[in-house]
């Protein structure tokens, strides 16, 4: 065991001399917020969980940029390797194998088919593929939890926002920066639930329509209310 142990910490310091960049991870938070178990009551009132609040959700591309600055390989290489690797666990998993990733977790099928009490009473054509489940390994989990901080939401959950026309957020905009006074981009973003592009071009987009004023230059800028007053609607 501690031959094998001591083989793969020399593999993996290799592979990170190989890539020029070694993983330095620092403490880093996590807002969450209460939801309601609809399914589950305590004195007539539903039980409450706690969820993440998701600040955005990263692509490939983000992942591509990152790798690609802080590693020897160009983005063209990152992306390569990463389709090859999506390739060879959808290989893998077609020819009935579990697929295990060393840090992430383990990759397997799930099948599924009609209720039956005799195994007679169905036939393979029957039999589905329902999904392909993803099991972390506990050292996945482990180093999540050791390395990150866990705090409260300031604006919790807007689960239909998205859904709202531009002038309805306009107006939840309008009422908060009354009540708050001033907004940046990380706060709308959380505060809204939508990614943080998306939170950049929609300030910017009522900046130009000159209903906000701004202090500061891309992701340090303040926005505030436009105090001109007779503003035309867009």
């Amino acid at each position: 065991m501690e031959i094998e142990y001591k083989r793969k910490r020399t593999l993996n310091h290799r592979a990170e001399r190989a890539c020029g960049y070694r993983s330095n991870l620092l403490m880093m938070d996590i807002k969450y917020d209460f939801k309601a178990n609809p399914f589950k009551e305590k004195d007539g009132k539903p039980v409450l969980y706690p969820a993440v609040v998701v600040k955005e959700t990263i692509t490939t591309d983000h992942i591509v940029k990152e790798l690609s600055k802080h590693s020897a390989y160009s983005a063209g290489c990152v992306v390569g390797v990463l389709q090859e690797v999506a390739d060879m666990v959808v290989s893998h998993l077609r020819q009935g194998k579990n697929v295990r990733l060393d840090g992430l977790g383990t990759f397997s099928l799930a099948l599924s088919s009609r209720e039956v009490t005799d195994r007679k009473e169905i036939r393979a054509a029957s039999v589905r593929i329902k999904k392909v489940n993803f099991r972390p390994v506990p050292e996945l989990v482990k180093r999540v939890r050791q390395e990150t901080d866990i705090l409260r939401a300031e604006f919790g959950f807007l689960p239909t926002v998205k859904k709202r026309s531009k002038e309805e957020r306009w107006t939840l905009l309008e009422a908060y920066l009354k009540e708050h006074g001033s907004i940046t981009r990380l706060v709308y973003s959380e505060w809204l639930g939508v990614a943080r592009t998306t939170a950049a071009y929609e300030l910017k987009a009522w900046y130009e329509e000159k209903r906000l004023d701004k202090e500061g230059k891309h992701s340090h800028a303040v926005y505030v209310l436009r105090k001109q007053e007779g503003i035309a609607e867009v």
